[in-house]
C-alpha cells in the first residue's frame, strides 16, 4: 500500500540490498484489478492478511515486513 509504513520501509530494505523485484500499489489500482490480485494472493498463498506482501520466486509469500525473516528467506547476511 502506498501510505504503509511497513511496505515503504520494506522497498528500501530490498534496495539496500540489492534484490531485483518488482511491486503494486493496491490502493492505486482498479478495484476490479485490485479484487484478483486479492484473490489470486490468497488462493496461491492461504491467507495473507498483513502488508506488505513478499512473493518469492512464485512459490512462497511473506506477509508483513519482518526484516530478520526477509534476510533469512532471502538469503542476505
Amino acid at each position: 500500500l502506498s501510505t504503509c509504513a511497513f511496505c515503504k520501509r520494506a522497498i528500501t530494505f530490498l534496495q539496500e540490498h540489492d534484490v531485483a523485484f518488482r511491486y503494486v500499489y493496491l490502493d492505486k489500482i482498479n478495484p476490479m484489478v485490485k479484487q484478483t490480485v486479492k484473490s489470486e494472493l490468497k488462493e496461491r498463498f492461504v491467507d495473507l492478511p498483513v502488508f506488505p506482501v513478499l512473493v518469492v520466486d512464485e512459490e512462497e509469500a511473506l506477509s508483513g515486513f519482518a526484516e530478520d525473516t526477509w534476510k533469512e528467506r532471502l538469503g542476505l547476511d
